[in-house]
């Protein structure tokens, strides 16, 4: 199982725990990556070697085209400000590009900058001088079991298995 700060291991272990009594001769090993913006991609075409599985949010054709992903769900958009924001009554928006896939640098640079950053509710404590306010937008992105585009028995067992019994 890959993990990072932005593709923390918790959500497969709770997906885990719910499924290990079909699978009582595998053991879990955590396997720590880098998830910067110029890594994510090779990570995601190490599946199958690296790791089996990784529980990450996707909704990238970039992505897709080197993975298989089992949605499990949806997250919030929210918005993560520095700590010491003050949000006006009617603040003025300006929009700053970023990476296309976050790392981080883009949490560091809201930090830095004091500019308010589109986020999801799984990185709410990622960075300890944001913190994370939820709005009230009609407004998600999918998550899910990211796995190799060519898996082994094993990964499509317990694809599966999650598939029958879970979801």
């Amino acid at each position: 199982m890959g993990t990072s700060l932005l593709n923390p291991a918790k959500p497969f272990m709770d997906l885990w725990y719910r499924v290990n009594r079909y699978f009582p001769d595998y053991k879990l090993h955590l396997v720590p990556f880098e998830d910067d913006h110029d890594g994510i991609i090779t990570e995601l075409s190490r599946l199958g070697e690296k790791f089996d599985f990784l529980i990450g949010v996707c909704d990238s054709r970039t992505w897709l085209s080197h993975c298989n992903l089992l949605p499990l769900g949806r997250y919030r958009k929210m918005i993560a400000v520095s700590r010491e924001h003050r949000l006006a009554q009617k603040p003025q928006i300006r929009l700053e590009d970023t990476p296309p896939f976050y790392d981080m640098s883009v949490f560091n640079r809201c930090a830095e900058t004091g500019n308010v950053l589109l986020t999801l509710e799984c990185w709410t404590e990622v960075h300890p001088a944001l913190v994370s306010i939820p709005v009230d937008w009609d407004y998600t992105i999918s998550y899910g079991l990211l796995y190799s585009l060519n898996p082994t028995g094993d990964v499509r067992r317990f694809v599966e298995t999650v598939e029958t019994t879970v979801l």
